[in-house]
């Protein structure tokens, strides 16, 4: 038997209602079976594994679970993100993982969320290292280089199974008027985590549909950062293999130290035909250059490029702050206009109640319902305090037969009610003005 992971298919069942401990036992009989995909299967069930994924696994250790097993096969369950993402917000309590565990589980997670086109939680940017937060001290910038590198050897290619190919990333040398130590190399090497699954992309797209495998390994040798890379896309293979993609470009994340900013972390790697920069022309067949011996104003361009990054680096904050406060002010003004409908309904409800103790108490006829009601729904707290003040004094129409006595229509004498009512009304009009 082989545990599989479905790619594409998404589950949207009452997270509630999924057995954890079932998954569990399923999991744990497959990592003692030795099962063909167990490993790969824990790993991407749960958002952190805590400790090695071997046989002496524990629950216990496993943080987070949100697919389930359909059969043989993972299924990622869409309530069951949300549900991980949460608890690592510290819904329910804060979680029992270090800030590094936190960091895996949130960058896991987050790649799900990029997957299904959702939009994430800015505290799940923040805690996977993508949005620095107004108290942090060290300023990440995402810095895509185009440096152009190229593949090497396969390291494996089995039918029907995912490419390993070995690849040069990086190397020493000055790109784009900055020069890169073999230091800088080692910080990138050595910050590398395969649990991150940094992404390899087409021509740096932000989007998961254009993702086609993950970085597995780097290493630093000779002045090269090389990489082995898993292509798992079926038309990503196809098209190495015609030798139609052969050039990369890396995408890393710079940290402002105090000899300026400097390469930090791998953020991701990308498969281009071309590097998207002016100064392409820099670089040689074999993806770079070790000085710029032409270029007798390296030192201007590099701070030049540096106050570019700062600048960019302000203005994207800026874009980002101001985003954030328009989205604040939409949901406050949303808010306001539900609850202004609400005091809406309320104040009608008000009115309508009213009305009907006055015409159960026979302080107004039915004739006049029409009108006050208009009336009422024009007046302030304060006027409707006056109106009750003065209602209360009102006396009682006597709806009760006095006799036949036929007048002529245009010279019957008003009751004593419509006159106050209408002495009443004038008296409004005089203060606050026609509203009916």
């Amino acid at each position: 038997m082989a545990l599989k992971i479905a790619k594409g298919k998404v589950s949207e069942k009452d997270w509630s209602s999924v057995d954890k401990s079932s998954i569990w036992r399923r999991l744990k009989q497959a990592l003692e079976n030795g099962e063909q995909g167990a490993t790969e299967a824990v790993r991407e069930m749960y958002a952190v594994v805590k400790a090695p994924i071997n046989a002496d696994l524990t629950q216990a250790d496993c943080w987070a679970p949100h697919h389930e097993i359909q059969g043989d096969t993972l299924v990622l369950n869409k309530n069951g993100l949300v549900a991980a993402v949460a608890a690592l917000a510290g819904a329910r309590s804060e979680p029992n993982l270090t800030a590094e565990q936190k960091r895996k589980a949130a960058r896991h997670l987050l790649r799900h969320y990029r997957a299904l086109d959702m939009e994430p939680p800015e505290s799940l940017l923040r805690m996977a290292g993508e949005k620095m937060s107004n108290s942090e001290e060290v300023t990440c910038l995402n810095e895509k280089l185009y440096y152009i590198g190229k593949f090497t050897e396969t390291v494996a290619n089995e039918q029907d199974e995912d490419m390993l190919k070995m690849a040069e990333l990086f190397s020493v040398g000055v790109h784009r008027g900055v020069e890169y130590t073999e230091q800088d190399l080692e910080e990138l090497a050595n910050n590398f985590d395969p649990s991150d699954e940094v992404p390899i992309q087409i021509d740096h797209s932000e989007s998961a549909k254009d993702t086609v495998g993950y970085l597995e390994s780097v290493e630093v040798k000779d002045g090269k950062l090389l990489g082995v890379l898993r292509i798992i896309d079926d038309f990503a293979k196809e098209r190495i293999r015609k030798n139609l993609m052969k050039k990369l470009s890396i995408s890393f994340y710079l940290k402002h130290t105090e000899e300026g900013f400097k390469p930090y972390k791998l953020r991701e790697v990308s498969l281009v035909a071309f590097p998207q920069v002016k100064t392409a022309r820099l670089f040689s067949e074999n993806g770079y250059i070790s000085t710029y011996e032409e270029n007798k104003e390296v030192g201007k361009m590099a701070d030049k490029e540096k106050a570019v990054n700062l600048s960019e680096l302000r203005a994207e904050i800026r874009k980002e702050i101001e985003q954030e406060i328009h989205a604040e002010y939409a949901e406050l003004t949303k808010r306001l206009e539900a609850l202004e409908k609400v005091q809406q309904q309320f104040s009608e409800s008000q009115v309508k109640a009213k009305i009907e103790a006055f015409q159960e108490e026979n302080k107004i006829v039915p004739a006049q319902v029409d009108a006050l009601e208009k009336l009422l729904k024009t007046f302030n707290e304060e006027q409707m305090g006056l109106f009750d003040e003065f209602m209360k004094n009102f006396q009682k129409v006597d709806l009760s037969e006095q006799g036949e006595v036929q007048q002529p229509e245009k010279e019957q004498e008003k009751d004593q009610a419509q006159d106050d009512f209408e002495k009443f009304y004038e008296e409004y009009v005089k203060k606050y003005g026609r509203t009916l």
